[in-house]
C-alpha cells in the first residue's frame, strides 16, 4: 500500500497492526469478528471527511471536495481501489472521521493459518 501525506500537512499519520480473535469487538464496527482477523488501523490528523461525504468517498473518481478550487489534488480513486483489493481478499474497510481532526481507516483481512500454507 502506498502512503501519501497529501491531506496531512502537519501532525501525523500512524499505522497500527494487530491480530483480532474470532468474536472480538471491532472498533467503530457494528458486529464482532466472525473469524480470526488482522486489523490494520491508519490514523491521520488531516482535514477529515464529513459524514455525508463518507458515503460517497469509496466511489470511483470521487473526493470530499469536488469543486474546481479544492485545496488538494488527486483524482479520487485511492480509497475505491483499496476497497476493491481488500474485498477481493475477503477483507473489509470502514472509515471514521472528525472534520479538521483527521480520519481513521480500519481494514480487516482474514488471518492466514499455518495449516493453509
Amino acid at each position: 500500500m502506498f502512503l501519501t501525506m497529501q491531506f496531512t500537512q502537519k501532525g501525523h499519520i500512524h499505522i497500527y497492526y494487530e491480530e483480532i480473535s474470532k468474536h472480538s469487538e471491532l472498533p467503530a464496527y457494528p458486529a464482532p469478528a466472525a473469524t480470526d482477523l488482522i486489523l490494520i488501523t491508519i490514523e491521520d490528523t488531516g482535514i477529515g471527511i464529513t459524514n455525508e461525504n463518507l458515503k460517497i468517498i469509496p466511489g470511483d473518481f470521487r473526493q470530499a471536495e469536488e469543486q474546481d478550487n479544492r485545496r488538494f489534488e488527486g483524482i479520487g480513486i485511492g480509497l475505491s481501489l483499496a476497497k476493491s483489493i481488500i474485498e477481493q481478499h475477503n477483507g473489509d474497510i470502514w472509515i471514521t472521521s472528525i472534520i479538521d481532526k483527521g480520519i481513521r481507516i480500519f481494514i480487516t483481512m482474514p488471518k492466514a493459518h499455518d495449516s493453509l500454507i
